[in-house]
């Protein structure tokens, strides 16, 4: 109380002793949010009256920035300029997609709040969702101390009466769109969860024979989930707006691959048998570090005898991703099985050559996903195999379907090869080796 005194008398001192003449009261920068927060109300209302249908209803999104409050932690004193450029890519993108007649203003630390005027919820969605892919091309780019921010993003068209109502607890239009808006999105969120759930409980795990070519044997199974779980779960990924919720159901699945994986080892080896295995791991799970550490959680549960049975690979790799990062993901999973291969389909023969250095054992692709005659693909499948041979890696080709793709691997020489060509996927591999033949 004393020290407040003093405060306040050296104040007055200062006050009474400065005799020259205060310039003019500037414009508070309270007062221009103020302003700037009453033109997005003013243009929200004419949103309103714009909709075509006649409706009361006002189309919004939301752009939020998940993961600040981590970067604010681990930067330190650097937080301040990489939010600064943070911000000022969201907001040059928001211009460059948003008309004159849409209104947009920023709400809190990590969220935009969006209004369109004249447009559909399908043309609202396209140009949100272009917003946030520009936003995250750039990021990469110009700031990379955001290399763990996250974006999502919301599209509902809300009731006005609802809305306006709530803006007289919430404080303002702005705040009452905001958390309307958030309450959309934890429902579709809790709707994902239990979507997520009864896929979870639902999938087969299947384990697609692996022909060897050294010897024409089967000696490696390559776990997957069932065609009829797998087209569901792509038909469902479509229909979902958030980049998050994908990479939650993604990094769903590859756990379970994993765990069913590592039940059905035991009860193998119980049996006085055993099977090599090689586990898809999508990228996303192991770029995102939340994902990452949910999976590497469950691979360090693995016993240690059985991790010589399991081989990982890393796919789904994004064309722009940085060796370094790529090698790196590699490395972290590496200790907790035999080995690590990586999909070749996004690589460069250059890129695949490059990894020979990086410790893993494999480069692999998928034969269905090669156009042009059957000469045309096997000349592509022997490149493949030569460019991974040189570097030192083993070949592998997935999804020979058809007895031509399978001839064509067998005729490039590739090391290991799948798909239903080289049999059927079962719910148990089989102890013993089958032998293929094309006959």
């Amino acid at each position: 109380m004393l020290r407040s005194a003093l405060r306040r008398m050296g104040k007055f001192l200062l006050d009474v002793g400065n005799t020259e003449p205060k310039p003019a009261a500037q414009p508070q920068a309270t007062d221009k949010l103020q302003m700037r927060r009453r033109d997005f109300e003013r243009r929200a209302r004419k949103a309103v009256a714009l909709r075509p249908d006649g409706a009361t209803k006002l189309l919004a999104g939301s752009v939020q920035l998940i993961g600040m409050n981590e970067i604010k932690t681990s930067l330190g004193a650097e937080w301040l300029a990489v939010a600064k450029a943070a911000h000022e890519i969201v907001e040059r993108n928001i211009r460059r997609h948003l008309t004159e007649s849409d209104s947009w203003e920023r709400h809190a630390d990590d969220a935009y709040i969006l209004c369109f005027a004249g447009v559909d919820k399908a043309d609202a969605e396209r140009r949100t969702r272009r917003i946030v892919d520009e936003t995250k091309a750039a990021l990469q780019a110009e700031a990379p101390g955001t290399k763990e921010l996250r974006i999502d993003h919301t599209v509902a068209e809300l009731d006005w009466e609802d809305v306006t109502e709530k803006s007289e607890t919430e404080g303002s239009l702005l705040a009452a769109l905001a958390s309307s808006l958030h309450q959309v999105q934890a429902e579709a969120h809790e709707a994902a969860k239990t979507w997520r759930r009864t896929l979870l409980r639902d999938t087969r795990i299947l384990y697609g024979p692996m022909w060897r070519s050294s010897d024409r044997n089967v000696s490696l199974y390559r776990c997957m989930v069932d065609e009829s779980t797998g087209r569901v779960a792509i038909d469902r990924l479509h229909c979902i707006s958030s980049a998050d919720e994908i990479s939650e159901a993604v990094s769903d699945l590859d756990c379970l691959i994993l765990s069913r994986t590592v039940e059905g080892l035991h009860r193998l080896i119980q049996s006085g048998a055993s099977a090599e295995f090689l586990l898809p791991v999508n990228y996303i799970t192991m770029h995102d570090r939340a994902h990452r550490e949910a999976y590497l959680t469950l691979a360090r549960d693995v016993p240690e005898p059985y991790r010589r049975f399991l081989n990982f690979e890393l796919h789904s790799i994004p064309a722009g991703a940085p060796l370094s990062r790529l090698v790196e993901l590699s490395q972290m999973i590496k200790p907790y099985g035999n080995a690590v291969a990586a999909s070749a389909t996004n690589l460069t023969p250059q890129r695949v050559a490059e990894l020979g250095a990086s410790g893993l054992f494999a480069a692999s692709m998928d034969a269905d996903t090669i156009p042009g005659s059957p000469s045309e693909i096997l000349a592509r499948l022997s490149r493949f195999v030569t460019v991974a041979r040189t570097a030192n890696l083993k070949s592998i080709v997935n999804g020979a379907d058809t007895l031509g793709l399978a001839r064509a691997a067998i005729e490039a020489k590739v090391d290991f090869a799948g798909g239903k060509a080289f049999g059927v996927a079962v719910e148990t591999p089989r102890a013993d080796r089958q032998v293929w033949s094309a006959a």
